[in-house]
Protein backbone atom coordinates (compact mmCIF):
# COMPACT_ATOMS: atom_id res chain seq x y z
CA UNK A 1 0.00 0.00 0.00
CA UNK A 2 2.77 2.83 1.00
CA UNK A 3 4.36 1.64 -2.36
CA UNK A 4 1.15 2.11 -4.49
CA UNK A 5 0.24 5.39 -2.81
CA UNK A 6 3.50 6.79 -2.88
CA UNK A 7 4.05 6.14 -6.57
CA UNK A 8 0.61 7.33 -7.94
CA UNK A 9 1.48 10.61 -5.36
CA UNK A 10 4.99 10.78 -6.92
CA UNK A 11 4.22 10.38 -10.68
CA UNK A 12 0.97 13.11 -10.76
CA UNK A 13 3.37 15.33 -8.99
CA UNK A 14 6.49 14.94 -11.08
CA UNK A 15 4.83 14.59 -14.60
CA UNK A 16 2.02 17.72 -13.66
CA UNK A 17 4.80 20.14 -12.06
CA UNK A 18 3.60 23.63 -11.22
CA UNK A 19 0.44 23.69 -8.73
CA UNK A 20 -0.33 20.09 -8.44
CA UNK A 21 3.44 19.33 -7.80
CA UNK A 22 3.70 22.27 -4.83
CA UNK A 23 0.12 21.25 -3.62
CA UNK A 24 1.16 17.90 -3.13
CA UNK A 25 4.81 18.12 -2.26
CA UNK A 26 3.58 20.58 0.74
CA UNK A 27 0.67 17.79 2.01
CA UNK A 28 4.37 15.58 1.71
CA UNK A 29 6.37 18.05 3.82
CA UNK A 30 4.27 18.25 6.61
CA UNK A 31 2.98 14.79 7.07
CA UNK A 32 6.73 13.64 6.99
CA UNK A 33 7.46 16.00 9.80
CA UNK A 34 4.92 14.44 12.08
CA UNK A 35 7.10 12.11 14.23
CA UNK A 36 5.87 8.16 13.43
CA UNK A 37 4.85 8.01 17.24
CA UNK A 38 2.84 10.34 17.12
CA UNK A 39 1.05 8.96 14.61
CA UNK A 40 0.78 5.54 16.20
CA UNK A 41 -0.38 6.92 19.05
CA UNK A 42 -3.15 9.36 17.55
CA UNK A 43 -4.36 5.92 15.63
CA UNK A 44 -4.79 3.94 18.52
CA UNK A 45 -6.67 6.51 20.35
CA UNK A 46 -9.30 6.39 17.64
CA UNK A 47 -9.24 3.05 16.06
CA UNK A 48 -7.82 1.18 18.78
CA UNK A 49 -5.08 -1.73 19.17
CA UNK A 50 -4.75 -4.49 16.53
CA UNK A 51 -2.82 -5.43 13.82
CA UNK A 52 -4.79 -3.02 11.21
CA UNK A 53 -3.74 0.15 13.14
CA UNK A 54 0.18 -1.15 12.87
CA UNK A 55 -0.98 -1.58 9.00
CA UNK A 56 -3.00 1.80 9.05
CA UNK A 57 0.33 3.57 10.95
CA UNK A 58 2.51 1.87 8.66
CA UNK A 59 0.91 3.05 5.42
CA UNK A 60 -0.19 6.39 6.37
CA UNK A 61 4.04 7.42 6.96
CA UNK A 62 5.58 4.88 4.88
CA UNK A 63 4.22 6.06 1.10
CA UNK A 64 6.03 9.59 1.48
CA UNK A 65 9.62 8.70 0.81
CA UNK A 66 8.49 6.96 -1.79
CA UNK A 67 6.51 9.90 -3.35
CA UNK A 68 9.45 12.25 -3.24
CA UNK A 69 11.39 9.65 -4.48
CA UNK A 70 9.48 8.99 -7.50
CA UNK A 71 8.83 12.37 -7.70
CA UNK A 72 12.44 12.85 -8.53
CA UNK A 73 13.08 10.08 -10.68
CA UNK A 74 9.48 11.52 -12.75
CA UNK A 75 10.99 15.18 -13.12
CA UNK A 76 14.31 13.08 -14.68
CA UNK A 77 12.70 11.56 -17.36
CA UNK A 78 9.71 14.08 -18.14
CA UNK A 79 11.76 15.75 -20.71
CA UNK A 80 12.92 12.87 -22.73
CA UNK A 81 12.57 13.15 -26.31
CA UNK A 82 10.14 9.76 -26.21
CA UNK A 83 7.88 11.37 -23.76
CA UNK A 84 7.87 14.52 -25.51
CA UNK A 85 6.74 12.18 -28.76
CA UNK A 86 4.29 10.76 -26.47
CA UNK A 87 2.52 13.88 -25.85
CA UNK A 88 2.78 15.80 -28.86
CA UNK A 89 0.89 12.26 -30.35
CA UNK A 90 -2.06 13.36 -27.90
CA UNK A 91 -1.27 9.73 -25.37
CA UNK A 92 -3.22 10.68 -22.40
CA UNK A 93 -1.42 11.59 -19.36
CA UNK A 94 -1.89 8.47 -16.90
CA UNK A 95 -1.12 6.09 -20.33
CA UNK A 96 2.43 8.30 -20.49
CA UNK A 97 2.45 7.34 -16.81
CA UNK A 98 2.06 3.95 -17.37
CA UNK A 99 3.07 2.47 -20.08
CA UNK A 100 6.40 5.16 -20.08
CA UNK A 101 7.85 6.46 -16.99
CA UNK A 102 6.59 3.88 -14.38
CA UNK A 103 8.78 1.26 -16.66
CA UNK A 104 11.69 2.74 -16.04
CA UNK A 105 11.69 4.07 -12.70
CA UNK A 106 10.94 0.36 -12.07
CA UNK A 107 13.77 -0.62 -10.69
CA UNK A 108 14.63 2.49 -8.31
CA UNK A 109 10.83 1.71 -7.00
CA UNK A 110 11.96 -2.17 -6.23
CA UNK A 111 15.05 -1.02 -4.10
CA UNK A 112 12.83 1.50 -2.47
CA UNK A 113 9.95 -1.39 -1.12
CA UNK A 114 12.87 -3.35 -0.49
CA UNK A 115 13.86 -0.82 1.81
CA UNK A 116 10.84 -0.05 3.22
CA UNK A 117 9.95 -3.88 3.87
CA UNK A 118 12.70 -4.28 6.81
CA UNK A 119 11.66 -1.11 7.62
CA UNK A 120 8.18 -1.95 9.00
CA UNK A 121 9.33 -4.97 10.48
CA UNK A 122 11.51 -3.24 12.11
CA UNK A 123 8.96 -0.37 13.33
CA UNK A 124 6.40 -3.00 14.08
CA UNK A 125 9.28 -5.19 16.09
CA UNK A 126 9.61 -1.40 17.87
CA UNK A 127 6.23 -0.97 18.92
CA UNK A 128 5.12 -4.41 20.20
CA UNK A 129 8.56 -3.94 22.11
CA UNK A 130 7.76 -1.06 23.88
CA UNK A 131 4.16 -2.16 24.31
CA UNK A 132 2.28 0.33 21.75
CA UNK A 133 2.32 -2.96 19.52
CA UNK A 134 -0.33 -5.74 19.02
CA UNK A 135 -0.98 -8.48 21.69
CA UNK A 136 -0.34 -11.25 19.56
CA UNK A 137 3.14 -12.86 18.74
CA UNK A 138 5.65 -10.86 17.13
CA UNK A 139 9.50 -10.32 17.09
CA UNK A 140 9.33 -7.13 19.32
CA UNK A 141 7.12 -8.85 22.05
CA UNK A 142 9.25 -12.19 22.10
CA UNK A 143 12.33 -9.52 22.36
CA UNK A 144 10.72 -8.18 24.88
CA UNK A 145 10.05 -11.62 27.02
CA UNK A 146 13.88 -12.55 25.99
CA UNK A 147 14.57 -9.00 28.03
CA UNK A 148 13.02 -9.93 30.82
CA UNK A 149 13.77 -13.40 31.38
CA UNK A 150 17.87 -12.80 29.70
CA UNK A 151 20.13 -13.61 32.77
CA UNK A 152 17.87 -16.70 33.01
CA UNK A 153 17.50 -18.21 29.32
CA UNK A 154 19.45 -15.64 27.16
CA UNK A 155 18.46 -17.42 23.83
CA UNK A 156 14.99 -16.25 24.51
CA UNK A 157 16.65 -12.87 23.44
CA UNK A 158 19.48 -14.08 21.15
CA UNK A 159 17.32 -16.23 18.73
CA UNK A 160 14.24 -13.16 18.07
CA UNK A 161 16.43 -10.67 17.60
CA UNK A 162 19.19 -12.59 15.17
CA UNK A 163 16.30 -14.19 13.06
CA UNK A 164 14.86 -11.12 12.51
CA UNK A 165 18.16 -9.37 11.72
CA UNK A 166 18.63 -11.98 9.27
CA UNK A 167 15.10 -11.32 7.58
CA UNK A 168 16.09 -7.92 7.42
CA UNK A 169 19.21 -8.80 6.16
CA UNK A 170 17.92 -11.37 3.49
CA UNK A 171 14.88 -9.33 2.22
CA UNK A 172 17.49 -6.15 1.02
CA UNK A 173 19.57 -8.73 -0.45
CA UNK A 174 16.59 -10.05 -2.66
CA UNK A 175 15.89 -6.83 -3.29
CA UNK A 176 19.09 -5.71 -4.62
CA UNK A 177 19.51 -8.52 -6.83
CA UNK A 178 16.05 -8.12 -7.94
CA UNK A 179 17.51 -4.58 -8.77
CA UNK A 180 20.46 -5.77 -10.82
CA UNK A 181 18.24 -8.33 -12.97
CA UNK A 182 15.88 -5.66 -13.63
CA UNK A 183 17.64 -2.43 -14.38
CA UNK A 184 17.80 -2.25 -18.33
CA UNK A 185 20.58 -0.28 -17.74
CA UNK A 186 22.57 -3.26 -16.56
CA UNK A 187 21.87 -5.61 -19.24
CA UNK A 188 24.15 -6.64 -22.21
Amino acid sequence: LQAVIGVFVGCVAGYFGGKVDMVLMRIVDVLISIPYLIVVLAIQVVVGRGVGTIILALVVTGWLNMARLTRGQILQLKNEDYIMAAQSLGVKPFVIMVRHLLPNILSVVLVSITLAIPQAMFSEAFLSFIGLGTSDVSWGSLIRTGMDVRALAPWQLIWPSVLLAVTMLCIQLLGDSMRDALDPKLRR
